[in-house]
């Protein structure tokens, strides 16, 4: 390759044998020159070496390229599914979270009304433990009428 303007080490031609090292596609093109063969045969995609190779190759692709085809389409019918599921799941969230937002302020009214929990009106940190606290000792009237 030096012909070509290529200062490569034996250890540059390893990696490059190895496929450690990427090629550039200006070295691919110059080493296709040097060979004499086409740049599609470096890549492995030389001619065939008879009829029947061609064959079998063709077969092989076609049915590689069936399966693909089927298994992008399952990929994209879970993908639509997973985007519609997860579309509806952001929705449930925004309902659950509009209505604790609607419990919590009712319960806020409630509280700052009831002589009870008067104490707790303006801060609902630990207003939902105490109405449990309450309700669960005394029934659900709150023991006052």
């Amino acid at each position: 390759m030096r012909a070509y303007g290529y200062d490569w080490s034996q250890a540059i031609v390893t990696r490059l044998e190895a496929a450690t090292r990427p090629t550039r596609l200006n070295e691919l093109a110059d080493l296709a020159l040097l060979f004499g063969v086409p740049v599609l045969e470096l890549l492995g995609f030389g001619p065939p070496e008879d009829f029947d190779a061609a064959e079998r190759e063709i077969g092989e692709l076609l049915t590689t390229h069936t399966r693909l085809r089927e298994k992008l389409s399952h990929d994209q019918s879970l993908a639509h599914a997973l985007q519609a599921r997860a579309a509806s799941a952001q929705q449930e969230e925004a309902e659950t979270a509009a209505a604790l937002l609607r419990i919590d302020a009712r319960i806020e009214v409630l509280a700052s009304r009831h002589p009870r929990y008067k104490h707790l009106a303006g801060g609902f940190e630990g207003l939902v433990d105490a109405v449990i606290r309450v309700h669960d000792t005394e029934g659900p009237a709150g023991g006052e009428q």
